[in-house]
């Protein structure tokens, strides 16, 4: 009979983070559920059980209905599904490719001159079939250095999207190119020059790929080793100083008088200079022919 009263007057408290819940009730059947379902909750070797609360069926381990739910939303959610059609990728060697033909079909450079190196290109994915690259942008006007270029993308002959490349136009030669340091009028000799193969991209003038070209010729300057030589930094050497004997030349198609003379300045072969003719010790201008004549003009 006690029993049956302590059932009846069953208390259960629960702590939660809300605060604590008390729950009394006289009634001995809902004492006895209450107690079942107490020993239920505490008796943790039994297996996991289904119960029904509020109208809805519910599991103490959900895991296996997120399983369920990954193994049915996920094929569809993934970009293009689980059974995409094949793809390729745009890759840079095409581009380069197509790049550097559109380079030499537009500049002046031969093939063996021109190497192009893209920089920047996005990733672009493309259905398969043979892909072919159109150069929209710049179709004239190349020049060597970094430059950004329009292409359309074509897979059999459909053009699917265009993209932008930056892609670095080089171009290379083979110079003279000094094997010592040279100071300034110093003579040029074989030994102290090279052909080598270099890049001239960033070179605004021309420069000397024969020896011919700066044999006999002295530094205008300075210069460095390995340095590439252009006509700046080369002169033809002083042939005639100041107040050297030089022989002045009055000639034409039918006649030659020769004068003696004296260098006021010093030049060249070519320059142009003051002469006194020491005949008369009139100053004259003529252009040196060589060591020992200037013809006057």
């Amino acid at each position: 009979m006690r029993t049956e009263r302590n059932l009846m007057r069953l208390t259960y408290q629960k702590s939660t983070t809300a605060g604590s819940l008390r729950a009394e009730r006289s009634n001995p059947i809902f004492g006895q559920r209450l107690l079942r379902r107490f020993a239920l909750r505490n008796d943790r070797s039994r297996p996991p059980a289904l119960f029904r609360r509020n109208g809805r069926l519910q599991h103490e381990q959900r895991g296996w209905w997120f399983v369920l739910f990954l193994a049915l939303v996920v094929p569809w959610w993934w970009p293009n599904g689980l059974h995409a059609e094949a793809r390729q990728t745009l890759t840079v060697q095409m581009v380069e490719a197509v790049l550097r033909h559109h380079v030499l079909q537009q500049g002046p450079w031969q093939s063996a001159q021109v190497e192009v190196v893209v920089r920047s290109l996005p990733p672009v994915s493309l259905p398969t079939g043979p892909v072919q690259l159109q150069v929209l942008r710049p179709r004239e006007g190349i020049t060597p250095g970094v430059q950004s270029f329009h292409l359309a993308v074509k897979v059999e002959g459909k053009q699917i999207k265009t993209v932008w490349a930056r892609a670095e136009i080089q171009v290379f030669d083979d110079v003279m190119v000094t094997s010592r340091a040279l100071a300034y009028a110093e003579a040029i000799t074989p030994a102290d020059v090279r052909l080598e193969r270099r890049e001239v991209s960033a070179l605004h003038t021309r420069t000397f790929t024969k020896l011919e070209d700066v044999d006999a010729r002295q530094a205008a300057r300075a210069i460095r080793v390995n340095e590439i030589l252009t006509p700046t930094m080369v002169q033809l050497p002083q042939v005639i100083r100041p107040r050297s004997l030089v022989t002045l030349v009055y000639e034409n198609a039918k006649l030659r008088v020769e004068a003696p003379g004296e260098a006021m300045d010093g030049g060249k072969v070519g320059d142009v200079i003051r002469v006194k003719n020491l005949s008369s010790g009139q100053l004259l201008q003529g252009q040196v022919r060589d060591s020992r004549e200037v013809i006057i003009r």
